[in-house]
C-alpha cells in the first residue's frame, strides 16, 4: 500500500542530506577556520514595493563561532532593490548597506558595503586574532548571481571582496592597509515553505586574500556555509491595463 506523503518526505530528506554535507565541509579543520566577510542575501528578485526580511546563520563566523545575520531588502521593481544588514559573531559586529540591479529576470548584480568591527578594541581588550586579522575593516562585496525562482530553485555565481583595514593605535602612524580578495564562487538552493516563507542554503568557496604588497595570507575561509530564512511581504498590486482608445 503506497504512502501518500512519501514524495514530500523524500524531498525533506534530500534537503537535510545536502545541509549535512555542507556542514561536514565547513567543520573540516582546513576549511572551517577564518571569518565571514559578507552577509547572505535572498537569491530571489523582488517586485515593486515588496520587502524581504531575512535571518541567517553563517559558518564559520569569527574563527569557529557562527555568525548571526539579520537583513532587509525593499524592491524597486525591474530596476532592483536596496537594503541593510547587521551581523555579529563572538566579539565582532558587521553593519552595512546593499544594492542590487536586475539586468534581466534571471541575472542579479549586487554590491554590499559593510563595516567589520572588532568590539574588543572598543571595550579595551585584545581580540582573538585570526591569521593576523587584528584590524577593523571596510568590506565591499561585488556579486554576480543567477536569480532563484519557484520553478528554478538552484542558483550560483561569482563574487569579489575588496577589503580596507584600519587599526587606530593612538598615533599618526595608525596602520592602514588595502587588499583585494580573490574571485570566489558560490552555489545555493531555495526551498519554498509557503507562499511567503523560504528557506535558503548556500555554499561559498573563497580561498585567500592577496595584498597590494604582494604578500598572501589566509583570511577568507576555504568553505563557508549559510542557511537563511526569508519572509516576503508588501508587494504592490499590478495596475490594471487600460484599453487603448480608438479614433
Amino acid at each position: 500500500m503506497s504512502e501518500p506523503h512519501l514524495p514530500e518526505s523524500r524531498g525533506l530528506q534530500r534537503h537535510a542530506t545536502a545541509l549535512a554535507m555542507l556542514a561536514t565541509l565547513a567543520l573540516t579543520p582546513s576549511a572551517g577556520s577564518g571569518c565571514a566577510l559578507t552577509t547572505m542575501e535572498s537569491a530571489r528578485q523582488l517586485n515593486a514595493g515588496e520587502t524581504v526580511v531575512s535571518g541567517a546563520i553563517e559558518y564559520p563566523g569569527y574563527v569557529y563561532f557562527p555568525n548571526i545575520a539579520v537583513s532587509a531588502k525593499h524592491g524597486l521593481g525591474d530596476l532592483g532593490d536596496i537594503g541593510a544588514q547587521v551581523a555579529s559573531s563572538y566579539s565582532t559586529a558587521r553593519l552595512g548597506l546593499s544594492a542590487r540591479l536586475y539586468p534581466s529576470d534571471w541575472l542579479t548584480l549586487s554590491m554590499q558595503v559593510e563595516g567589520y568591527i572588532l568590539l574588543g578594541h572598543l571595550l579595551g581588550y585584545q581580540d582573538w586574532s585570526v591569521y593576523g586579522m587584528e584590524e577593523n575593516t571596510l568590506n565591499v562585496t561585488h556579486r554576480i548571481s543567477t536569480a532563484a525562482k519557484p520553478d528554478r530553485p538552484l542558483y550560483g555565481g561569482v563574487q569579489l571582496i575588496g577589503i580596507a583595514t584600519y587599526l587606530d593605535n593612538g598615533s599618526l602612524l595608525s596602520d592602514f592597509d588595502i587588499g583585494i580578495g580573490l574571485l570566489g564562487a558560490f552555489i545555493g538552493r531555495e526551498v519554498a515553505l509557503s507562499p511567503r516563507w523560504n528557506l535558503q542554503y548556500e555554499l561559498l568557496i573563497h580561498p585567500f586574500l592577496t595584498e597590494f604588497s604582494g604578500l598572501e595570507k589566509l583570511l577568507i575561509p576555504h568553505v563557508q556555509i549559510s542557511v537563511g530564512l526569508h519572509y516576503r511581504f508588501g508587494e504592490k498590486p499590478q495596475a490594471p491595463r487600460l484599453p487603448e482608445a480608438s479614433f
